[in-house]
């Protein structure tokens, strides 16, 4: 499955635009699953930024931002220069990588390789061959979200007991 998406840019868009772009990635699936619909109370549309990503690893030139063989994941390559320059700005309103990993952070893609020349980031709900999966994919909105809630629970203790390990009313 390889759907040609370039058409579908939407550079800031609404509801209906993200519903009207979907619509052909559901119907080359089976029969059994429907184009998204607003009634769902899941939220079966997937967000801007998920969108606009499917839509740029598809439509780049491969040697700007791929899919690795599997479809798994997604290689960006080394050229940061022309990323920035030619292709963010086409999907989003910034054109600073920096910008698109912290994106790519908040919504848990992780990077998996160690390169320094390349970047390959994945998510087990973006996949190439399933795009009726990315409305699964949510950006996350509050530490604990992604099993990592005790990472700072013993700062966030030494902050709220004061220096001298007394309680913030203790002290004044």
């Amino acid at each position: 499955l390889h759907i040609g998406l370039r058409k579908y840019k939407l550079p800031y868009h609404s509801f209906d635009t993200i519903q009207c772009a979907m619509a052909p990635l559901l119907s080359n699936e089976s029969s059994a699953k429907t184009a998204p619909s607003p009634s769902n109370k899941e939220g079966s549309v997937p967000s801007g930024f998920i969108l606009k990503l499917y839509q740029m690893v598809n439509g780049a030139p491969d040697d700007i931002i791929t899919w690795t063989p599997a479809g798994d994941a997604f290689k960006i390559g080394a050229d940061l220069q022309r990323l920035e320059a030619e292709t963010l700005p086409q999907y989003f309103r910034h054109s600073r990588f920096q910008s698109l990993v912290r994106q790519l952070n908040f919504y848990n893609f992780r990077k998996v390789n160690r390169e320094r020349t390349f970047w390959i980031y994945k998510h087990r709900l973006f996949h190439r061959d399933h795009p009726e999966d990315l409305h699964l994919l949510r950006r996350r909105t509050c530490p604990g979200v992604d099993g990592r809630k005790n990472r700072f629970s013993g700062f966030s203790r030494k902050l709220s007991n004061g220096p001298s390990g007394r309680s913030g009313s203790d002290i004044f």
